[in-house]
């Protein structure tokens, strides 16, 4: 039976509160997620213009949903039953693809317009929710314990943070209005500054890194040769001297290109967590090169093999950690490419950089400068963090992809 464009258009209100209520609960945004998905099941029965228009993205739909695939099959090759709370915080990774394509038939880019508008406020009022109650933590006393006064664990919230500010750069040209654009300037300096003030430093690191990798292709795009010529030239010319004038910047880089460890002191407590980092990584490769886990995967219980490393404390001590400090530590291999290694073997590997790959190519393809953004901020966190392995990195991962690659199949611009 075939439904009027009004039933269509149920979808994307829930498509909005998904996104309003990703940076806060974690239940709301998955029943939501849930709704969603059913919503699109029954119009895929209902209306054959849906199911034939969800037949052009099937290939797609199959990428964004290989790495879930994956998962599965490894929850029934080791059946064991108590994993699957993996799978269910995987499940996104399907079930918005194919949602978000079921109702691309209506998602435009002027509908994405409204929905990055939506999520940078909701962001923004969970960031001042946080500070209700510590706005101590404007006085930076409290720089190393934000995180139990933050709604979002500190990396995914200054991921959050940090994409806001990429899409209100993406969004102030295409505002008509003086006032629209004085607002979202303002946005972008409190993102900004809340993110420097949790000290996400390693999504600070991506966004720099997103913004030289964005500019690039932004110039190259526009054909602005002289200008990107200039300016790589200038950013090339900085680096030179920073690393030939400055000591600590100098020290800073050589330490962390050759993997050798901080002293952690008054002065380099900042980087303790590149330590940390430098020790769980380790841990990540003596158990990949274990009984040939490198080709077939630890498996889903890996993370007790981790733990088992972290235990003997001498990779603290290496690393200049100490280990009382991390006694009964059970971190996850703050890497995704060793995390889906780990568990699935180089498949899941190959499979996550061939997801990465060809969602790249498509924002190229489409010359949409934020798609081409959001997805190397994404993976370049990806390096540091585990992001597929908790629901709010999951469910961002999963809707932003979706949503942007979606919409860019729409003939109407902003």
């Amino acid at each position: 039976m075939k439904i009027d464009l009004m039933e269509r258009e149920y979808s994307y209100p829930l498509i909005i509160l998904v996104a309003v209520t990703l940076p806060f609960f974690t239940v709301p945004n998955s029943f939501l997620i849930i709704l969603l998905t059913f919503w699109a099941i029954i119009l895929l029965i209902r209306d054959k213009k849906i199911r034939a228009n969800l037949g052009k993205h099937v290939i797609p739909i199959a990428v964004f949903s290989l790495i879930f695939a994956l998962y599965v099959f490894a929850f029934i090759k080791d059946g064991v039953f108590e994993y699957w709370y993996i799978i269910e915080k995987k499940m996104s990774l399907f079930a918005i693809p194919i949602s978000l394509g079921t109702f691309s038939i209506n998602l435009n880019q002027s509908k994405l317009k409204i929905i990055l508008v939506a999520f940078c406020i909701s962001t923004a009022s969970a960031i001042t929710v946080s500070f209700i109650g510590h706005w101590d933590l404007l006085s930076f006393t409290n720089r190393f314990d934000t995180e139990s006064f933050l709604i979002i664990r500190r990396p995914y919230f200054g991921l959050y943070a940090l994409f806001c500010v990429l899409c209100l750069i993406y969004l102030v040209p295409k505002f008509n209005l003086f006032w629209q654009k004085s607002i979202a300037v303002a946005g972008i300096i409190f993102f900004v500054g809340f993110s420097l003030l949790i000290y996400a430093k390693m999504s600070i690191l991506a966004f720099l890194g997103t913004l030289i990798a964005s500019g690039i292709v932004w110039g190259i795009i526009r054909r602005k040769y002289s200008a990107l010529l200039i300016t790589t030239s200038a950013l090339f010319l900085l680096s030179i001297c920073g690393f030939l004038l400055s000591q600590s910047f100098r020290q800073v880089s050589e330490k962390i290109f050759s993997g050798e460890p901080f002293q952690i002191d008054e002065k380099w407590i900042y980087f303790l967590s590149i330590n940390m980092r430098f020790a769980i990584w380790e841990c990540s490769w003596s158990v990949l090169t274990e009984n040939g886990n490198w080709l077939w995967g630890a498996g889903l219980g890996h993370q007790q093999l981790l733990n088992t490393c972290y235990e003997g404390q001498s990779i603290w001590i290496k690393y200049n950690v100490n280990p009382t400090f991390l006694q009964g530590s059970t971190f996850n291999s703050h890497n995704e490419l060793f995390h889906c290694w780990l568990d699935l073997g180089i498949l899941g590997l190959v499979a996550l950089i061939f997801t990465g790959a060809y969602s790249i190519t498509k924002a190229l393809q489409s010359k949409n400068i934020l798609y081409f953004s959001f997805l190397v901020l994404f993976f370049l966190c990806c390096m540091t963090e585990s992001m597929l392995s908790v629901q709010k990195g999951v469910v961002f991962y999963s809707f932003f992809n979706s949503v942007i690659f979606f919409s860019l199949q729409a003939k109407k611009d902003f």
